[in-house]
């Protein structure tokens, strides 16, 4: 920086960074720098732009932009795409609908130990798992988590690392306006932001002596962020615009019905809660609390007693290991059918939902797919069976409908089902075969089938089948599975199972 005024020509290069070209466009103009710091505008146009995407649904490409000036060069990378939500709460990347399978996602609770080692098999997992989003909530990551999801074409949602209820007084929101501005700076030109949450859960308390951030400091966060963010979608706080959590036997009744519940189109948080395996449990509960359970220090790690017994109704059992998988096997069942019943109402209205969470971010009772050590719990093996982009499942019409629960049909009644084929591929799969059956776990028996061959619909949620099975006296206490499939010559594009028992 010098005392002088200069002048000289500022020169910009696009060229491609992860695919084959040449240079992309170029362009430069003259400029008269005074003293101090300067904002100058340059505008490139790309000429048949290669567009990022998600993973599934395309290539993600990444250009870099070369600026030059004088003899100083600097070298950004970026993707060219364009995000956005209409007003019944549905996504857009480059003007297609896209349905997000989310995950919420923290690497860990000490961010030092972080780093592509850990990020990308994890990662590699999640597209294993067919995962296409990932929110960052309560917390931000390193900036090499991010450069990752560009080249991996995994679309971020970023929350601000605020959470329940905090001062709302000028030097807090001054503080804060500064930092979610640096945020806003050291992200926006990452191809894989999508969109921002400016807070999470601001209301949450809804207690009278405590401030209620949504209405003073997220909207002064929100115009701040917008200063260096002006195009993507900026989300004020959880539980408004069209934006809920659901924690179905954790942070709510496992005996809810949910066809009473009114669901908004973006679910951020879904899940349950597990005790993960005996030996991950050893390294952070002492032996002599471990059984029978020392409630206090098994809080302090984080299962709830409540949560635990009243909510998800979940049997102590007869020992450790015993607990461990009612526990397991809850979660299991319960976030399975959370999936199917969150896609089965795809783009009516629901257009995301992000599991909560990947892995535990430290040794802990937790809600992971895995433990901070990366030990699958059981939930991890049900979840890749539904979050498949071709989906099969079966919609018990039963009232009240509990997710979690087992299906209970009376003798002299009829089990009926929807049968749900859904497809968030962006292309129509013709002549599929869709093959259903019922059999009396007790007996073998096959009580009914049905096969036929369909065209699957681009993007799609459809019934196209319905089961009815009359319930005899023959079946009276006895349990019965659906097993269903959707095939494409010799490729299984989804298979799947239920449960019902029959009672007098």
């Amino acid at each position: 920086m010098t005392s002088a005024t200069v002048t000289g020509s500022l020169r910009g290069d696009i060229i491609p960074d992860n695919f084959e070209g040449g240079v992309a466009a170029r362009s430069s103009r003259n400029v008269v720098i005074p003293p101090g710091r300067s904002t100058v505008k340059m505008v490139i146009t790309v000429e048949e732009a290669k567009l990022w995407w998600t993973w599934d649904h395309g290539y993600p490409h990444l250009y870099n932009l070369v600026l030059g000036w004088q003899e100083d060069t600097v070298k950004i990378r970026f993707g060219i795409k364009e995000i956005v939500q209409d007003d019944t709460g549905q996504w857009y990347l480059n003007n297609k609908r896209i349905f997000l399978r989310g995950m919420r996602y923290i690497s860990s609770l000490w961010m030092s130990e972080a780093g592509e080692e850990m990020w990308k098999p994890d990662f590699e997992k999640m597209i294993r798992m067919n995962i296409n989003s990932i929110r960052i909530g309560s917390h931000m990551e390193k900036d090499g988590l991010y450069s990752l999801c560009d080249e991996l074409g995994l679309l971020m949602w970023q929350v601000f690392p605020l959470h329940y209820c905090v001062s709302d007084d000028d030097d807090m929101i001054s503080r804060a306006s500064d930092m979610i501005r640096d945020m806003g700076m050291m992200l926006t030109n990452h191809a894989c932001m999508g969109m921002w949450s400016v807070y999470k859960e601001p209301e949450i308390y809804q207690l009278p002596d405590k401030p209620n951030n949504y209405f003073r400091l997220c909207q002064v966060l929100k115009e701040t962020l917008k200063t260096v963010d002006p195009v993507r979608w900026v989300h004020l706080g959880d539980y408004r615009e069209g934006v809920m959590n659901i924690m179905i036997g954790c942070c709510s009744d496992g005996d809810t019905d949910v066809d009473d519940l009114i669901i908004p189109p973006n679910i951020v948080e879904f899940g349950s809660q597990s005790i993960p395996c005996l030996e991950t449990l050893r390294t952070f509960i002492p032996e002599d609390k471990l059984w029978p359970p020392h409630w206090d220090t098994w809080e302090y790690w984080g299962l709830f007693y409540s949560n635990t017994f009243e909510f998800a109704k979940v049997e102590l059992g007869n020992s450790l290991e015993e607990f461990i998988e009612n526990t397991q096997e809850y979660e299991a069942v319960s976030v399975k059918e959370q999936i199917e019943f969150l896609r089965m109402k795809k783009y009516d209205p629901v257009s995301s939902m992000y599991l909560y969470y990947w892995s535990d971010a430290c040794p802990m009772i937790g809600s992971g797919l895995l433990d901070y050590y990366r030990r699958p719990y059981k939930v991890y093996d049900y979840m890749q069976k539904v979050y498949t982009p071709v989906l099969v499942c079966a919609q018990p019409c039963i009232h009240p409908y509990k997710l979690g629960r087992e299906k209970i049909f009376h003798v002299g009644m009829s089990y009926t089902a929807r049968v749900w084929a859904i497809n968030d591929n962006y292309e129509s799969i013709p002549d599929v075969l869709l093959q259903w059956k019922v059999t009396d776990c007790e007996t073998d028996e096959i009580l009914c089938r049905n096969s036929f061959r369909l065209e699957l619909l681009a993007d799609s949620a459809e019934i196209p089948d319905h089961i009815v099975l009359p319930l005899g006296e023959e079946l009276s206490g006895h349990r019965c599975r659906v097993d269903m499939k959707i095939s494409s010559g010799n490729e299984v594009l989804s298979e799947n199972d239920s449960y019902f028992r029959v009672e007098p």
